[in-house]
């Protein structure tokens, strides 16, 4: 019980007041190992799976830490959290294809689920990054169309810009970004965006 306890201290002190990860993922580990108590053993897996994605950026180990608690039955709301850091994992390793799967599974269960915005624009972003341009374009327009009346889309605009940009549709590129440009916290750097496209337009316009 000692041991356990000062487990919990040493974690909380490494993670929060010293920032020593390594020495924190130390604990928690320790706690997950040997304590008896299931509440405890998932909260520190859950700060094992945060420490390593989020402080760490060591996204191989955080797709282990997150498959754990996956496997740990989780609600449904922590198994959402859980599957969407699973799946920005691979996305941030270049493992677009598996992001899109983990995409496809959650929907295919929890097709009105409150994180679907957030699933559907990692489908999307992924297929972006794989230069399947056409096919992002569409799952962009989708977001749109479905989430005009309750979500920000300016994440979708610009997203759909660059895809736009990809495939050197300059006008339809503009067209995005003058879109929200009224409506940006930051109007000026949707304006530089605008005239950077502008100039690559008039270059390709001039050879």
């Amino acid at each position: 019980p000692l041991g356990l306890e000062a487990a919990r201290l040493g974690g909380g002190v490494w993670l929060y007041e010293l920032k020593d990860y390594p020495r924190a993922i130390f604990f928690f580990r320790h706690l997950v190992r040997h304590s008896q108590k299931s509440i405890e053993v998932r909260w520190a897996q859950q700060k094992l799976a945060e420490i390593y994605y989020e402080k760490l950026n060591d996204y191989p180990q955080a797709v282990v830490e997150y498959q754990r608690l996956l496997q740990a039955n989780p609600s449904r709301d922590e198994a959402a959290e859980y599957q969407l850091k699973l799946g920005r994992a691979y996305f941030y390793q270049a493992n677009f294809d598996q992001a899109i799967s983990e995409v496809q599974e959650f929907l295919a269960g929890n097709p009105q689920s409150d994180k679907k915005f957030d699933f559907l624009m990692l489908r999307a972003d992924s297929l972006l990054a794989e230069k399947k341009v056409d096919d992002a374009i569409r799952e962009y327009t989708q977001i749109e169309n479905e989430f005009a009346k309750t979500a920000d889309l300016s994440e979708v605009k610009l997203n759909k810009s660059l895809a736009y940009e990809e495939k050197k549709d300059w006008d339809e590129a503009i067209q995005e970004l003058e879109s929200i440009k009224s409506t940006y916290p930051h109007p000026d750097v949707i304006e530089l965006k605008i005239e950077s496209i502008q100039r690559r337009k008039a270059r390709k316009r001039d050879t």
